[in-house]
């Protein structure tokens, strides 16, 4: 999925994750100058202290910016039980279209 280029109307994450607290990851989609664009939370199927748990989110964005540059990533985050501070788990490089993305509802 790296550098894949972003040009479809929608994005699914389809995984499993274990041990996140309240069974809850963040996802954000950055630009090139870490402007956040989209910020959205998946929530895990089941339990997952003990055992992973499945999750999967459809994500349908309205628009982006046409500034926003050729690059960008999917940063996925925990958010800290202790301070709030976001702990990235995962980052995915992609990259845009060169003319303004319009994605629909």
């Amino acid at each position: 999925m790296q550098n894949q280029l972003m040009s479809g109307t929608n994005v699914t994450f389809i995984g499993e994750m274990k041990g996140f607290f309240e069974g809850n990851m963040g996802i954000k989609l950055e630009s090139e100058q870490n402007e956040v664009l989209f910020t959205s939370s998946v929530q895990a199927d089941a339990d997952n202290y003990e055992d992973f748990a499945a999750f999967e989110k459809l994500i349908d964005f309205k628009s982006l910016p046409s500034n926003i540059g050729n690059k960008g990533k999917w940063v996925v985050y925990e958010t800290s039980s202790l301070n709030g501070e976001e702990l990235v788990i995962l980052e995915v490089p992609i990259r845009f279209p060169n003319s303004e993305v319009i994605i629909k509802d």
